[in-house]
C-alpha cells in the first residue's frame, strides 16, 4: 500500500467523466491503491483530459480530516518555475496578466517594475497552481529567505496587504531592514493581526517552501492545556476510510479534530480533556491527547 505524502507528485487514472447532482461535471481518478477521487472538470477544459488517460498529480493538501486536494501537472507551468505573463489591463492598484490559457490573473501594481505598460510582459515566479491557474509573484517582488534559519523567530511589523488572484490575500510582514514578506491571511482570521502591529514569527521549511507562523495569541508549542470536548466526527484516513474522531473547541472558538482511538477511554468521560500542543501549522493545533 503506497502512503500518498503532501507536496509529493502520483499517477492518477482517469476512469469516468460523470455529473454529480450538484450539476457539475467531475473526472472519477483512481489513485496507485485503486482509491477514487473526484477533479471538477470545468478548471480543466484546456488540459485535453480525456477517460483512459493516466495523469501525474500533485498531492497539495491532507487536511485535518483527511481530505486528499489534488491539481494535475500543469501543461505548460511547473511550479517554482519563471516564465513571462503579458499585461493585458492596469487598474487601480491591481494589474492583469494572462496566462496560455487566456486565464485572467490578478497581481498587485506595486509588484511589478514600476513604468511597466499594457502590451508588456512581466516575468513571474510560479508558485503553485489552483485549479489549473496558475498564482504568480512578479521576480522583482519574490521575498529572499536566505538570511533566517529555520526553527528561529524573529520580529515583524504588519506594514499592510496585497490581494493576489482566486481572493488569496496576505498580510505584509517588514522586517527592520525594509524587506517584506508575505503571510496567508485566512489561516490566521483569529489572531487579531492588523496593520501596524509588531509580531514574532518562526521561520518554517516545508520541503522547498518557506513561510513565517506567526505566535499563537494563547497557546505555546510544548504547553498543556484543556479543551472541551463539543462532538464527535469523523476523520478520513487515506486509504482506510472512516475513522471516529472527537471534536474539540479551543480558546478562540476553532474546532480541532483528533482521532478517538488516540485518546484514552477514561479522558473521554469528561466534558473536557487535557493535551500538549505538539506543534502549530499555519495556524491549526497539533495535539497529543
Amino acid at each position: 500500500m503506497l502512503i500518498l505524502e503532501e507536496e509529493k507528485y502520483y499517477p492518477f487514472k482517469i476512469s469516468d467523466k460523470i455529473r454529480m447532482p450538484d450539476g457539475e461535471v467531475y473526472f472519477k481518478l483512481t489513485d496507485p491503491n485503486r482509491i477514487r477521487h473526484l477533479l471538477r472538470a470545468q478548471w480543466y477544459e484546456k488540459y485535453n483530459l480525456k477517460t483512459g488517460d493516466t495523469i501525474t498529480c500533485h498531492i497539495d493538501k491532507i487536511n485535518c480530516s483527511g481530505r486528499i486536494f489534488i491539481e494535475p501537472l500543469h501543461p505548460f507551468y511547473k511550479p517554482d518555475g519563471m516564465y513571462d505573463f503579458e499585461i493585458v489591463e492596469l487598474k487601480d492598484d491591481t494589474a492583469f496578466v494572462k496566462d496560455a490559457f487566456d486565464n485572467i490573473i490578478e497581481i498587485p501594481v506595486e509588484d511589478i517594475p514600476f513604468g511597466n505598460k499594457v502590451g508588456d510582459k512581466v516575468s513571474c515566479r510560479v508558485l503553485s497552481i489552483k485549479k489549473g491557474k496558475p498564482l504568480l509573484v512578479p521576480a522583482s517582488s519574490e521575498p529572499d529567505y536566505s538570511l533566517f534559519k529555520a526553527g528561529e523567530q524573529y520580529s515583524f511589523e504588519v506594514t499592510g496587504y496585497k490581494k493576489y488572484a482566486g481572493n488569496n490575500s496576505y498580510f505584509i510582514l517588514s522586517d527592520k531592514n525594509g524587506n517584506s514578506y508575505p503571510l496567508r491571511r485566512k489561516f490566521y482570521e483569529g489572531y487579531g493581526i492588523k496593520t501596524g502591529d509588531t509580531i514574532k514569527c518562526v521561520y518554517k521549511k516545508s520541503g522547498d517552501k518557506s513561510y513565517f507562523e506567526p505566535e499563537h495569541p494563547y497557546y505555546k508549542k510544548g504547553k498543556e492545556y484543556e479543551f472541551f470536548i463539543i462532538g464527535e466526527d469523523v476523520i478520513y484516513k487515506y486509504p482506510d476510510g472512516k475513522e471516529e474522531a472527537i471534536v474539540l473547541l479551543n480558546d478562540y472558538g476553532k474546532e480541532i479534530l483528533i482521532s478517538r482511538k488516540d485518546v484514552s477511554p477514561v479522558k473521554l468521560e469528561s466534558d473536557k480533556i487535557t493535551c500538549v500542543v505538539r506543534d502549530i501549522v499555519k495556524g491549526q493545533l497539533i495535539l497529543d491527547c
